[in-house]
């Protein structure tokens, strides 16, 4: 039998990965909200490269008042490498950071208001629908197993990968998923701290990308990306990252913060709610298609839904939540379609192709500065890709 409370929230939100930390935030000064966690912990383990590109015109640290204190990295130059092609950006034209992620999760904790419900270790394992709407959730105490009924006006599914809701109620999810594999080291080697290392086209990291970031001279956050659905099936995420330190020929120590998950590659949902249910974050595909990055968009993703959410518990308008996808393109225009055309491209070519590729990029960027960046951060037109294939 349920125990269920009398009490109903305005929100509940699922999930506290960078979207759901910081809906929490915007939300608890206002509304009385429920944040539901299955980890220990609202900062939870490390589930992201923790890196996201840095443009003053729109960057979290300007936009959403976070400190650049939380930069523990920065890097002002990117090395692609295909088996036989690679190319290097010039001077200021690339803008990357790495960033402190308990730091940052921990500074979004710290601003949620403290009459906030908050439940970790608690998994969500049913959606109550009544009379039309969803009236709350039922949630499971891992550590004894009881079940109980969490009442809520709105409900946010902010799992990530997991969707946990929105997979339930049928909502279209991201097409592709990614392994990685990632750790922080110690190696053998010194790198140049302010340059990125990727590459694309080899066995390593088939249908994906590898990557080296400095954290300083001789320890690096390292690992890999591939896509099993479009690989062989039976390869094996370890070996694969211990191929990618056979090619470059180093060793790893004194091994820090293991990542080894299923995050998705992009492809944004343009229908992401349902009734007074809403997904942000990766569980919509609000990540970049291109590179898999999640942070910057995570928080324009929980920017967004707050603005909604607050004009739905005005209004009741269950029609509010259709306009997420509109102002998202405001924000964006027509580059994530294009970023998705994009990784459809490169996730699907082989590895010759690759090289020609990188070749064609190389062409293209020496004639038009800041092309390498403008692809990664979201921020080309359809010209640049003209740029690059024609």
């Amino acid at each position: 039998m349920l125990n269920t409370s009398e009490e109903k929230f305005d929100v509940i939100i699922v999930g506290c990965g960078f979207a759901g930390l910081y809906l929490s935030q915007l939300l608890s000064e206002k509304y009385k909200i429920c944040v539901i966690e299955k980890n220990s912990d609202l900062v939870g383990p490390l589930r992201t490269t923790g890196s996201t590109l840095y443009n003053k015109k729109d960057d979290i640290f300007t936009l959403f008042n976070i400190s650049e204190s939380l930069i523990i990295s920065s890097y002002n130059s990117v090395t692609i490498n295909s088996q036989s092609e690679s190319i290097t950006t010039e001077g200021d034209d690339f803008s990357w950071v790495l960033l402190d992620i308990p730091g940052l999760k921990n500074s979004i904790k710290n601003k949620i208001s403290p009459t906030s419900t908050i439940l970790v270790e608690h998994e969500v394992v049913n959606i109550i629908k009544i009379e039309g709407f969803y009236d709350g959730v039922e949630v499971k105490e891992l550590k004894t197993g009881k079940k109980s009924l969490i009442r809520g006006k709105v409900i946010v599914d902010s799992t990530g990968s997991c969707v946990t809701l929105a997979s339930k109620i049928g909502l279209k999810i991201p097409k592709y998923k990614s392994k990685c594999y990632q750790v922080d080291a110690n190696i053998n080697t010194t790198v140049t701290s302010s340059k990125i290392q990727m590459y694309m086209g080899f066995n390593f990291c088939p249908s994906g990308y590898a990557y080296v970031f400095p954290i300083s001279e001789n320890k690096v956050r390292i690992g890999t990306c591939w896509t099993p659905c479009l690989s062989d099936s039976s390869l094996v995420t370890a070996s694969l990252f211990k191929d990618f330190l056979k090619y470059l020929k180093i060793e790893i120590s004194n091994i820090e913060n293991e990542l080894d998950v299923e995050v998705f590659t992009g492809g944004i949902n343009k229908s992401n709610s349902h009734l007074n249910l809403i997904a942000i974050g990766d569980s919509a595909g609000h990540l970049s298609p291109v590179i898999g990055e999640g942070i910057r968009f995570a928080f324009h993703s929980a920017d967004i839904a707050s603005t909604l959410i607050d004009e739905y518990l005005v209004t009741n308008n269950k029609n509010i939540f259709k306009r997420f996808y509109p102002i998202w393109k405001d924000r964006f225009g027509y580059t994530f379609s294009m970023s998705y055309m994009l990784q459809f491209i490169l996730i699907h070519i082989n590895n010759h192709f690759m090289d020609k590729f990188v070749h064609r990029l190389s062409k293209a960027s020496a004639r038009h500065r800041n092309l390498i960046f403008r692809i990664f951060s979201t921020k080309f037109s359809v010209y640049d890709i003209f740029k690059i294939f024609l």
